[in-house]
């Protein structure tokens, strides 16, 4: 699944990635269930519960490029 700004407060099962892109700020506050990558090529995206990032596993990983910025808890900012 691809989103551009806004909040997801509820499950993403986006299958097998989750993309943002475009300058806006995603915030994603559920505990998501997508089993894949992460990938943020532009504006911000704010993992908000510890779950937001989706499973983890050896086929999971979060990438950050372009303009894009990834915020998590306690002010850490990458990107």
């Amino acid at each position: 699944g691809e989103c551009a700004g806004g909040t997801a407060g509820g499950t993403l099962n986006t299958g097998n990635r989750f993309s943002k892109s475009g300058p806006d700020l995603q915030i994603l506050s559920g505990a998501n269930t997508y089993v894949s990558n992460t990938f943020i090529t532009g504006g911000a995206l704010r993992a908000a519960s510890a779950g937001a990032l989706g499973a983890t596993g050896a086929n999971s990983a979060t990438a950050v490029s372009g303009t894009g910025q990834l915020q998590l808890a306690g002010g850490h900012v990458f990107g």
